[in-house]
């Protein structure tokens, strides 16, 4: 049997010292990231109670009214002792009349924190799989164009 020197052994709080030391000069070094969650889908298909019940659960209400356009709301949720987490919500109103609104939600900067959520409406089934299959089109090509678009001036998505 070999004795291992005192010096190889490493009790357990060390181990976990050192893991905690590394995990904190990652957190260090890569910068905040804020949750993107954007809604899209069919008029009428229920985005804006979606969105409504989440950032008001606490407040029951009256029904929201429907979204025009592109619209932004925020919440800011506490994370830990001292923390805080800001989350963007971006709704594209008016089916597919205004997608060129994505351009503001959909950007470079922000595919990396992007959370895309289809709705649709089951009250119209032999429109489903089509609707789905428009809007994850149309969210993967905005993509695409954004990573074109900084590949040709320089950034990279790392």
């Amino acid at each position: 049997r070999e004795s291992k020197k005192e010096s190889d052994i490493k009790d357990i709080w060390a181990l976990v010292a050192e893991s905690k030391a590394e995990e904190e000069k990652k957190e260090e070094k890569s910068p905040n990231h804020e949750p993107v969650i954007l809604f899209v889908g069919p008029r009428l298909s229920g985005k804006t109670s979606l969105v409504h019940s989440y950032m008001f659960k606490d407040k029951p209400g009256g029904a929201p009214s429907s979204t025009v356009s592109l619209e932004y709301k925020y919440t800011r949720s506490s994370v830990g002792v001292n923390d805080k987490e800001l989350s963007h919500f971006w709704e594209l109103g008016g089916g597919r009349s205004l997608v060129n609104l994505l351009d503001m939600a959909v950007t470079f900067d922000n595919i990396k924190d992007l959370l895309a959520v289809v709705v649709v409406d089951l009250s119209k089934p032999s429109r489903v799989v089509d609707e789905l299959q428009y809007w994850l089109q149309l969210i993967k090509q905005r993509v695409q164009l954004c990573i074109a678009n900084a590949g040709a001036n320089g950034p990279a998505l790392s």
